[in-house]
């Protein structure tokens, strides 16, 4: 099983922001890390919010290396969170 590095960065109506980092192994260099960041805020760009005006993105890298991102995406019914 392959351990994965996270940051999910929120943001509030405040546009005030919030990096969660949960470190494994030794963490993260600050260049993974930046990326991590900079990827979070891209995927959060594509967040589809109307109903709680609130964007949220994350990136986690996997075992492999690669970097995979989500965003939150709402609808009338439920909301599915990155």
């Amino acid at each position: 099983m392959s351990i994965v590095k996270l940051i999910s960065v929120t943001f509030s109506i405040t546009i005030t922001f919030k990096v969660e980092i949960n470190m494994q192994n030794g963490g993260v260099d600050h260049e993974k890390l930046q990326k991590l960041h900079q990827l979070a805020l891209e995927s959060r760009s594509r967040a589809y919010c109307p109903y709680s005006n609130f964007a949220v993105g994350s990136c986690i890298i996997g075992g492999n290396g690669k970097y995979y991102t989500g965003c939150n995406v709402e609808n009338a019914v439920s909301s599915c969170c990155a």
